[in-house]
């Protein structure tokens, strides 16, 4: 699952989570979330699950978790001065 972005950000969270959850959950379990390490560089595109420059996993063992057809997620991008958006897809 590939995302781009309408321009590069500087992003400092990226993280995907079930819409059902965070509907009845404030804080619902990531099944993937990367975090900046430092000042992050730009970025405009990037992979569910893969590596993305200048960010590491939130919690340094965790892997992505797999994505099941059929179930609404939600990715919930942060980028610097406090810029935030969400976007919801599944697989079919």
């Amino acid at each position: 699952m590939a995302f781009y972005l309408d321009k590069a950000y500087p992003l400092t969270s990226v993280e995907v989570v079930s819409t059902e959850e965070a509907r009845t959950n404030k804080y619902p379990h990531a099944l993937w979330h990367m975090v900046a390490q430092a000042v992050p560089p730009l970025t405009a595109t990037f992979n569910y699950g893969a590596a993305i420059p200048g960010m590491k996993p939130e919690v340094s063992t965790a892997l992505p978790e797999p994505l099941q057809p059929d179930v609404d997620y939600s990715l919930v991008v942060e980028a610097g001065n406090g810029l935030k958006g969400e976007k919801s897809f599944s697989l079919h």
